[in-house]
């Protein structure tokens, strides 16, 4: 079983870690969580220090002093003076709360009513009841151990049973405790068109905090963090994995205390959230999940990648994603029906299967037309149904661009319904040329799905890109008493718009937000792929691709191939573009009807090519390999079942000290033999492993040689690499 109970303990369990908490005079505490242990009483691990200055239970004395124990989920003005997990204003106008151990049940599954994005199945989950008898407040907390994974879920549900109202001023999704906390935070930063960068700082005495103050999960941050010991490598060391569900303002706090103990808090940001409790009222957290990894920061990336694939992720995108053209960059505004047609007739040439109507379809400029979504009938007067009817009978899907939370100024809606939008009661601020409608008003979210679901059950839609380009300000709801509920409704409000659709039809729905301006765990709930970056220059993107790697799967990361010239103002080969574009969501991005026969040919090859490597990059296990990342990237994408694997490898830059670079794999089962599929050479897993492969002549790939074992890039320079299959073989 996962969860066992034995005394005072809670024993959580997956395949190879352990979780365990324990009561003791009445509170809950953490006591152990890493590697699976055989001892599931460790109680020498409880920290019993007498600390100056620090109050204490007073029925207890000095044997139970609050700011020393690893609490489980603490409450604000309680006597432990780190980060609480839930802060609360009572009815009678007082602040803080103190949670006692009540009780618990094991479920069969998460509570029926939990409607957040949430680990998909009906698994094993701990429930434990907190109550602060006092103040007649609840705190359930929920413990969902995701066992092939290694990844437990969390969540909480505070309970108002106090007689009167309470204010909810932060409610945590999860809190961990750690005794002498020795680590380094590694964290998602970035901007938009500069996504994902990973930074890793070292924690210190004092509070750092990981979080969105943009409406959405933001360019800037992420939901992800981790915290692994000093020595931590890619392949070595301990390391802590944090993510989210959710897609609004987010807060993660770390703070290290005098004592060197290190607190970790994560959920929705309070700076920006209350929420009114009636008596007998309720409010779920978003679900946190947790992993830990004694095989380094690559051990904790693929149990997260696991997740997402088998239990984030809809199961009905688990073996396709679709091979996109887009006619955005090829016509932007300029976009008709005829060159919709042509370019048609161009995508299937080149073996893609869905042509997506970008933005213009229904306007001519930027600054028009958000929120009516009515096509535009003097480039399009034929209709948009044989339209669809003609791309459809090319044998490829159809998709279509909409912006549904945005409005523009000068649209019918925008005079019909200016209070639709969201008002602090200032003067709306516009950004992009455009305003952010209230998506917690249950009446413009209906609006949205008769629109959404119009085009979609009329026309045959397959497939919808869903943009939001734009951050939320002047955030309020002049219909709610409390404006400090309007962020998270606004959330919840897009989730329901995406429940609706989703369950009902089936279509494919591609986020984007600016790039990656909103790419976490609630959105790919029912988007199963995210537009991770406007910046679709190989040699960027490379890095935004590899940054997003260490908390997403590959079959998350949507990007196309696209033009020769970028913001690095570095040429870039077409062979080059398509090799940074495998290992992700693949598609083209560029005016297909002007391409030569050689060119669309060239296009037909990478299609063909791509397509045979969807086992890797939909169920793949994704390796970073060990290289010197200001010149060259390495990863590989092993099947599964170890019997095959992708193996990509890419020059950015030139590196003038080496001739060639020896590459160590990862992955493979050691003792099996595998071909290598640039030279034919038959080797041992381990050998691959320990010794590595040689990819020679980085510089020089003009001298000419007769080994026929030499594996060389096209080019040799930047912008140059190389990728091929690795099977297992009987030879």
């Amino acid at each position: 079983m996962a969860i066992t109970v034995r005394n005072n303990k809670f024993i959580l369990k997956t395949d190879n870690t352990a979780w365990i908490l324990r009561t003791e005079e009445g509170y809950l505490e953490h006591l152990y969580y890493g590697a699976d242990v055989p001892d599931c009483d460790p109680d020498h691990l409880v920290n019993r220090q007498i600390l100056n200055f620090a109050p204490y239970d007073a029925s207890l004395g000095l044997k139970y002093i609050y700011g020393g124990r690893l609490y489980v989920y603490s409450g604000a003005n309680s006597g432990d003076f780190r980060t609480p997990a839930c802060d609360l204003t009572d009815k009678n106008g007082c602040r803080g709360c103190r949670f006692r151990y009540a009780g618990y049940e094991i479920l069969s599954a998460l509570p029926s009513d939990y409607v957040l994005p949430h680990v998909r199945g009906d698994m094993e989950t701990l429930k434990i009841l907190l109550t602060d008898e006092d103040k007649g407040i609840d705190a359930e907390l929920y413990f969902t151990p995701v066992e092939d994974c290694d990844v437990f879920a969390r969540c909480a549900k505070i309970v108002n049973r106090s007689g009167g109202k309470i204010c909810l001023n932060k409610a945590a999704s999860m809190q961990l405790d750690f005794e002498n906390g020795n680590f380094d935070a590694i964290f998602i930063a970035g901007a938009p068109g500069d996504e994902m960068r990973n930074v890793r700082r070292r924690i210190t005495q004092g509070k750092f905090e990981i979080s969105s103050r943009f409406g959405i999960t933001g360019h800037s941050a992420n939901p992800f963090f981790a915290l692994c010991e000093p020595s931590a490598t890619e392949d070595a060391g301990e390391c802590y994995g944090f993510n989210l569900l959710y897609s609004g303002n987010f807060k993660s706090e770390i703070e290290s205390d005098c004592h060197n103990c290190v607190r970790v808090a994560a959920g929705i940001s309070d700076e920006s959230f209350s929420w009114t409790l009636q008596d007998g009222e309720s409010f779920y957290t978003p679900q946190a999940v947790c992993t830990f990894s004694a095989e380094g920061i690559g051990g904790m990336s693929v149990r997260f990648h696991k997740l997402c694939r088998k239990y984030i992720v809809s199961p009905k995108y688990a073996d396709f994603r679709p091979i996109v053209a887009n006619t955005w960059e090829s016509f932007y505004f300029t976009v008709d029906e005829d060159k919709v047609r042509a370019f048609a007739r161009k995508a299937k040439e080149i073996g893609a299967d869905t042509v997506v109507l970008d933005d213009g379809w229904f306007r001519n400029a930027d600054n028009e037309n958000l929120g009516d979504w009515e096509l535009a009938k003097d480039r399009f007067p034929s209709g948009l149904k044989k339209l669809v009817s003609a791309v459809k009978d090319n044998g490829l899907r159809f998709g279509l661009w909409f912006e549904p939370e945005m409005i523009s100024r000068r649209s019918k809606l925008y005079q019909k319904h200016p209070e639709w939008l969201l008002n602090n009661g200032d003067t709306g601020s516009e950004s992009r040329n455009q305003y952010v409608l209230n998506m917690g008003n249950p009446e413009v979210v209906d609006y949205l799905y008769g629109v959404l679901a119009g085009y979609i059950g009329e026309y045959g839609i397959d497939y919808i890109k869903w943009d939001a380009n734009r951050y939320l300000s002047e955030v309020g709801d002049l219909r709610l008493e409390n404006q400090g509920e309007t962020w998270h409704r606004y959330v919840l409000g897009v989730y329901s718009l995406l429940e609706r659709l989703t369950s009902r039809f089936d279509v494919l729905i591609e986020g984007c937000a600016g790039g990656g301006g909103r790419f976490d765990l609630g959105m790919l709930y029912y988007e199963p792929m995210i537009w991770l970056s406007d910046n679709t220059d190989p040699f960027n993107r490379t890095e935004i691709q590899f940054g997003a790697a260490t908390a997403y799967p590959p079959c998350t990361m949507s990007y196309h191939f696209s033009k020769g010239d970028g913001t690095t103002g570095k040429p870039s080969l077409p062979y080059f573009r398509a090799l940074v574009a495998d290992f992700a969501c693949f598609g083209y991005e560029l005016d297909l009807t002007k391409m030569s026969e050689s060119e669309l040919a060239g296009c037909r090859a990478f299609t063909d090519r791509r397509r045979t490597l969807d086992k890797y990059v939909l169920s793949g296990n994704f390796y970073k390999l060990n290289v010197d990342n200001d010149y060259y990237y390495a990863c590989m994408q092993v099947a599964e079942d170890k019997s095959s694997a992708l193996f990509t490898f890419v020059q950015l830059n030139a590196q003038i000290r080496y001739e060639s670079v020896i590459v160590k794999l990862k992955g493979l089962d050691p003792a099996a033999r595998y071909r290598i599929g640039a030279n034919g050479q038959i080797l041992y897993g381990r050998t691959l492993e320990k010794a590595g492969l040689k990819i020679s002549d980085l510089l020089c790939p003009h001298w000419k040689t007769e080994d026929a074992l030499r594996i060389s890039l096209a080019r040799g320079k930047s912008g140059s690499g190389i990728s091929f299959e690795i099977v297992r073989t009987d030879d």
